[in-house]
């Protein structure tokens, strides 16, 4: 005897829900910490359920991080509710994680858990006190040295930056200063963090810093881990584009606060604001200040888009726009909910 077609798409429902009832839920709390320096290592810790399968470590150089088996870097036993694995720093970061768990029944591997990836910068070496830009484009942790968990957000260098920079007295460290204001932090000679950066915590995300690498050392590799965070949470922010006129022009410095690559075209600056024009010389421009793109600029040609040597926005790198309209000021307002 044939069932009625609604006992069917009942019962198909109510197995559908019990699988969806029964399915493994993914690690939580996905962290990345980097310690020390020179040390070319990070280490990986998560929450998860103790039990008799797998956790399973998937890596990818570009977001999103996607659950499929040219991915997956690592098997290691869900034997423990909390876990960590230290992974070697890659030769061309970033670098993003995310983790599921897996307890060997067919279908039985979780979702992704959050993600969470580093950003190298190239603090420059050389003669005396070198500078380079650059941002933070993480939700970053105050974790404990030495004891990787899950914390609350927190914008000190010393969660930030936390062990990588050389420490001494003010006029041998290396700093950390904020571009706007000119806050600065350094590892004093008691190895403590110091400075108006650290004690009004101030390295948020879409700030500009530089990392001032000190007394003729060489490059340095620092390595600016934390969670991507593309939700939004309330996370926006406005910047004044002044009027040029009647000068002096005032450059407003910001970073890209995401860990997403996009097209400049994707920034609706000409709904904010920027004008355009006929070539270079009067349309506003989008400069990059580095590290990578150094000089780099994007301008808008009222007939044919967007042009210039600057095509994306990356993270951790710092950018200002020139204003070149006189009688024209307009706010950069940035919103992850406004980008795709």
């Amino acid at each position: 005897m044939k069932r009625p077609r609604k006992q069917i798409a009942a019962i198909v429902l109510c197995a559908l829900m019990a699988a969806l009832a029964q399915a493994t839920p993914p690690p939580t709390s996905l962290t990345v910490l980097r310690d020390s320096y020179p040390a070319g290592t990070v280490t990986l810790a998560w929450n998860g359920s103790a039990s008799t399968g797998d956790y399973k470590v998937y890596r990818t150089t570009a977001l999103p991080v996607v659950l499929a088996p040219g991915n997956l870097v690592q098997t290691i036993p869900a034997i423990n509710s909390t876990a960590s694995w230290v992974d070697a720093i890659g030769p061309t970061p970033p670098y993003f994680y995310a983790i599921t768990e897996d307890d060997l029944t067919p279908g039985g591997e979780s979702v992704l858990s959050n993600t969470a990836g580093y950003i190298e910068v190239e603090a420059l070496g050389g003669v005396g006190e070198v500078f380079t830009p650059f941002g933070v484009p993480f939700v970053t942790w105050d974790i404990l040295t030495g004891a990787p968990q899950y914390g609350s957000a927190s914008s000190r260098p010393s969660d930030v930056i936390r062990e990588q920079s050389e420490f001494g007295l003010i006029n041998t460290a290396d700093r950390v200063i904020n571009m706007t204001n000119f806050h600065t932090a350094w590892r004093n000679s008691s190895n403590v963090w110091a400075g108006t950066l650290e004690t009004t915590p101030g390295m948020d995300r879409g700030k500009g810093f530089y990392y001032s690498n000190r007394v003729s050392r060489p490059t340095r590799s620092i390595i600016i881990c934390g969670e991507v965070d593309h939700s939004g949470a309330g996370f926006s922010y406005s910047l004044l584009i002044p009027d040029p006129t009647p000068g002096p022009y005032v450059v407003r410095p910001f970073s890209w606060p995401e860990a997403r690559v996009l097209p400049v075209s994707q920034l609706e600056l000409l709904t904010d604001g920027f004008l355009g024009g006929a070539n270079a010389s009067d349309s506003d421009l989008l400069v990059c200040m580095g590290p990578v793109d150094n000089g780099k600029f994007a301008w808008y040609d009222n007939v044919n888009g967007w042009t210039g040597t600057l095509t994306h926005v990356t993270p951790g790198q710092v950018y200002y726009i020139v204003n070149q309209h006189p009688g024209h000021s307009w706010n950069f307002t940035y919103s992850f909910n406004l980008l795709p």
